[in-house]
């Protein structure tokens, strides 16, 4: 029960530094906070595990780095702590989250560090390399990419989402962000042909493609190439990119696009037999061109890896209904607790600027911590 206690504690340190982006929410309430593990199901032997309570208090002289999520407020994410921790801690039991230093053992007395906000990944990796930050929140693909480039650096740990299947597959996806095409509310058709672009690409493999080629490759040490863009008679479509989250954002040394993204929109732009131009911009800066009219479409992080666009509470409780027919009791219960706050229409546009639409995400990437050796 001790071990067991202990593996709960620093799954609880690594994930609850998946705090929202705002700023006013206090950080007195996170000090008194308790993090709740809820009953899991092991999918694969049937045991369930007894419910843990565990405490924590904060660090003021620790801190990690956060990337900010536009709309998003610390006190909206910091709810979803407790349904964070219990999926990881699930997913530790099925041997899908490991730590990159198999031999740590985790302190029963747990001390957090104080979320700290950055707009830019290089300003976060400089702070962390400097001291000031203890560690610092990507996405695992971007965690990688910074890992293979600096080589002082190591993953606390990884989520291998490849190996997970059925409801593992589920749970991996709550704990994931969705990247995705943002659009003003007025360009609803031109979202709807990239998200018919992104379903195709699905089925037929091409997105598996394209990610080996410029994700996983890349992070191998590959040069990503430049990619070709095929000019056709139909409209353009401004995009803004920004160069800021390689190897999905990527722009290389010489100002050409070439990440993951850029090659996810080529493809796209012949499907839907529209021209794509490229218009770089500073990454807080997107939803201020987009709203502008400067840009047509903007990359955006989803927090919500799952969401469906325009999907209402009452089709996502059908969804979640069906899933259920396909689950035990203990994962219903699990899910059940995993739930962010307040209803499903709501939650899907916490990191969205009014007014806005997105497709469905084209990249589902599980969260991970990149720290000091």
């Amino acid at each position: 029960m001790k071990k067991m206690i202990t593996m709960i504690l620093v799954l609880a340190f690594v994930l609850t530094t998946l705090v929202g982006c705002g700023k006013d929410n206090s950080q007195e309430e996170a000090k008194t906070e308790a993090v709740t593990q809820g009953e899991s199901q092991s999918a694969s032997s049937g045991d369930s595990s007894d419910a843990a309570d565990v405490s924590y208090s904060i660090d003021e002289n620790s801190k990690v780095g956060v990337l900010s999520m536009l709309n998003m407020s610390e006190d909206s994410y910091s709810q979803k702590r407790k349904g964070l921790a219990i999926g990881s801690y699930y997913l530790y039991q099925q041997g899908l989250l490991k730590y990159t230093d198999e031999n740590y053992v985790p302190e029963e007395n747990t001390t957090l560090p104080v979320p700290e906000y950055y707009d830019s990944l290089d300003s976060m990796i400089m702070s962390l390399q400097s001291g000031d930050l203890k560690s610092i929140e990507l996405t695992q693909s971007i965690a990688q990419y910074v890992v293979s480039r600096n080589k002082n650096l190591q993953l606390t740990y990884t989520i291998d989402a490849d190996a997970a299947e059925g409801f593992d597959s589920d749970v991996v996806e709550r704990l994931s962000y969705g990247y995705a095409f943002l659009f003003k509310e007025d360009k609803s058709e031109l979202c709807e042909e990239f998200d018919v672009a992104i379903d195709e690409m699905e089925a037929d493999g091409t997105l598996d493609s394209l990610k080996k080629d410029y994700i996983n490759d890349i992070i191998d040490g590959k040069v990503p190439e430049a990619v070709d863009f095929e000019k056709t008679d139909g409209d353009t479509v401004k995009v803004a990119i920004t160069g800021s989250l390689p190897p999905l954002d990527y722009v290389s040394p010489d100002g050409t696009p070439a990440g993951y993204n850029t090659a996810i929109l080529a493809e796209i732009g012949k499907r839907i037999g529209k021209n794509i131009e490229l218009v770089q911009v500073d990454s807080i800066g997107r939803a201020t061109a987009l709203s502008s009219g400067a840009v047509d479409v903007a990359f955006w992080t989803r927090g919500k890896a799952s969401s469906k666009p325009g999907e209402t509470n009452e089709e996502h409780e059908a969804f979640v209904k069906e899933q259920q027919k396909n689950q035990t009791e203990e994962q219903t219960k699990l899910m059940e607790s995993m739930k962010g706050p307040g209803s499903y229409e709501d939650s899907n546009h916490l990191d969205m600027p009014v007014g806005t639409i997105c497709t469905r995400p084209y990249f589902r990437d599980p969260i991970t911590i990149v720290e000091i050796k």
